[in-house]
């Protein structure tokens, strides 16, 4: 309860309390029990360079910066998230390889999702619209991208269908198969209300006003000023006659409305007419029926005004009862948004040379292993880099002396071997959703990197920075806490 109680008093301190904490996204945090995915801690991401390299700290050389071709602003963030929690499942990791697989072989299914690169950020908005603080152009601009989204999602589908002959199963198959039915409710909005410029408290707003036969209350305002304008009208009509002369017409001055503007040469003005001001050469007047009708004007504007204050949010509320489609339909998107980015990543990764598609095998109890066949640094670019000699790494199963923990994806290995960096240091980054710089990857799931204190490796810049490291030479760092020195890291 007491980090429950921090997170509240952080949100309040940023005025954030009362738009994110009634969305109910609150989840216990506890990586170790409940993840499924492999455990990083803040330090051995930033000394794997995965969102910035250490040695100007930009995101040159980083993982991320290596696979990151995300296309939408949420899309990128769950990217972000899933390169701190790499998948530990066996099964899991195929599914996503498979997924991967399946844009790799097609482009015109990347080429079709290519078309939400202008759209929102649809998962922000729904957030601001649930806080009721979402400006109308942002609504409006959230409805367009929701269309964009469902009409890409549709041809997507057929695509796969003509695929995969009208079969669509694995995860591919679960995030298409899921996404929910928007199109109604995208209807229902388009027939709701359209966006004028309206007259509210004496100055003109571009809002959302109701469509005709959506709102009651609304028509029967409409009503009310279409009957007044007729009884401005047919008593205009009466004045003129009653007067004599065409020349007298209405006359609006700040809050006095409708006052009669006559000629001063007419004489001929009833006597329970009010005279409001005038000039020199004309006197302007309420009758007794004009004052009757000023107030049912002023009625109806307060009407329309409030109708016209609170139509917005009424809106957004309507919108709000189906929060959980919007996030669901935002998820799948982000979700596919990563999946053709680890497909262009892999894609490049194979066009510029030798790559594939590392495979997994079950945990079986004291029979861990990773067993690499020329490794590369996969931000090498093959025939730029002359100095790089990759090399094979075999650790655990047979060699009994090196143990691997169980664990997985991001590997620091150190041995007296050269690994072309000036020195004897490589760095395989093997994620489950691409293939990587390797020929023969052949490895069990892991559960975590920790590290051990000492110096910090500058990969990118191909440089070291040593602390005091007795255990320098140490035939492998990834094995048994005992053989690990400590500059290394453990898996």
């Amino acid at each position: 309860m007491s980090a429950v109680g921090a997170m509240v008093w952080y949100l309040r301190s940023l005025k954030l309390d009362m738009s994110i904490i009634p969305l109910g996204q609150i989840h216990t945090y506890d990586p170790i029990r409940s993840a499924t995915s492999l455990v990083l801690d803040g330090q051995t991401l930033f000394n794997l360079e995965i969102f910035q390299n250490t040695c100007d700290g930009s995101d040159e050389g980083s993982l991320f910066k290596l696979l990151n071709h995300c296309i939408t602003p949420y899309g990128k963030r769950l990217f972000k998230r899933w390169l701190c929690h790499p998948l530990r499942n066996k099964s899991d990791i195929d599914s996503r390889l498979d997924a991967v697989d399946v844009f790799m072989k097609s482009d015109p299914l990347c080429d079709v999702f290519g078309r939400l690169v202008r759209g929102p950020d649809l998962e922000r908005v729904i957030a601001r619209v649930h806080g009721g603080n979402c400006k109308v152009k942002e609504f409006l601009g959230c409805l367009e991208g929701f269309k964009t989204v469902v009409g890409t999602i549709a041809e997507l589908r057929s695509l796969l269908e003509d695929e995969t002959g009208g079969c669509l199963d694995g995860y591919l198959g679960r995030l298409i198969g899921g996404f929910p039915d928007l199109e109604e409710h995208l209807k229902y909005f388009d027939e709701a209300f359209t966006l004028a410029d309206v007259e509210v408290d004496y100055s003109k707003v571009n809002t959302m006003i109701p469509h005709p036969g959506v709102d009651e209350d609304w028509d029967a305002v409409n009503d009310e000023f279409k009957s007044i304008d007729a009884d401005l009208a047919k008593h205009l009509k009466d004045v003129k006659a009653r007067l004599g002369t065409s020349k007298v017409s209405y006359k609006d001055l700040g809050k006095e409305l409708f006052q009669l503007e006559v000629p001063i040469n007419v004489k001929q003005i009833p006597s329970d007419w009010k005279k409001l001001s005038g000039t020199s050469k004309v006197h302007r007047y309420h009758s007794p029926l004009l004052v009757n009708i000023v107030k049912r004007h002023q009625e109806a504007t307060e009407r329309k005004n409030a109708i016209v204050k609170t139509f917005t949010s009424r809106v957004y509320a309507k919108f709000d009862t189906h929060y959980d489609k919007w996030l669901k339909a935002v998820q799948i998107v982000s979700e596919l948004d990563c999946l053709v980015s680890l497909a262009r990543a892999s894609s490049g990764l194979l066009a510029a040379g030798a790559a594939c598609r590392p495979e997994f095998v079950d945990y079986e109890q004291g029979k861990s292993f990773i067993e690499l066949e020329e490794v590369r640094h996969p931000c090498v670019v093959a025939g730029v880099v002359t100095d790089f000699i990759p090399n094979d790494t075999r650790l655990g199963g047979d060699n009994a002396d090196v143990i691997p923990k169980h664990g997985w994806q991001i590997y620091l290995v150190e041995t007296d071997m050269h690994y072309g960096y000036n020195g004897s240091i490589g760095l395989l980054r093997a994620r489950p959703s691409r293939p990587s710089y390797i020929c023969q990857p052949y490895i069990h799931p892991y559960w975590s990197i920790r590290q051990y204190y000492g110096g910090t490796e500058h990969i990118y810049g191909r440089a070291r920075r040593d602390l005091k490291d007795p255990s320098r030479g140490h035939a492998a760092v990834i094995g048994h806490p005992r053989r690990v020195g400590p500059r290394h890291f453990h898996v």
